[in-house]
């Protein structure tokens, strides 16, 4: 089982299931930081059990179903490279795990949403000093946007 990430703050349940994702700051015990984001919410196909809205769905034992589940963002940690080299050198002590912004469900029945946490992301990477601050560890910032995506509420 995979270690819970301390988050900080750790979102109750209930913003979990009210929202889409999250804006994300890791930050190595030599001040290095990387900004990433994260999704409370995926739709995919199972035939496993998953958690949706706090009920299991079991699909059928030969059967796939699409569903809308919780994400593995309590464990997730990052997909960052320069993240994973320092993990794999020296462990998760002292890297510090915080939360940004939480971003809102948008568009019809609240399910849309990823456009506007890429907007939100590439908004927090660009205030960090991206390009600019050495002590920023994301590289390529490549995010397609549609002119609607940053304007949802």
């Amino acid at each position: 089982m995979k270690e819970q990430t301390n988050w900080t703050p750790m979102p109750s349940q209930e913003i979990v299931d009210e929202n889409f994702g999250f804006i994300y700051k890791l930050t190595l015990p030599d001040g290095r930081f990387y900004i990433g984001k994260k999704n409370f919410w995926a739709d995919k196909k199972t035939k496993k059990a998953c958690r949706t809205k706090g009920k299991i769905v079991e699909p059928g034992k030969k059967k796939t179903v699409r569903v809308h589940c919780e994400t593995d963002w309590k464990t997730y940690f990052s997909s960052g490279g320069a993240i994973a080299r320092h993990i794999s050198e020296h462990g998760k002590a002292g890297i510090s795990c915080e939360i940004l912004e939480i971003t809102p469900r948008t568009g019809k029945e609240g399910t849309a949403g990823a456009g506007f946490l890429a907007f939100r992301e590439l908004c927090w990477q660009l205030e960090s000093g991206w390009g600019l601050n050495p002590k920023c560890l994301n590289g390529i910032i490549h995010v397609r946007l549609s002119p609607q995506a940053a304007c949802r509420p």
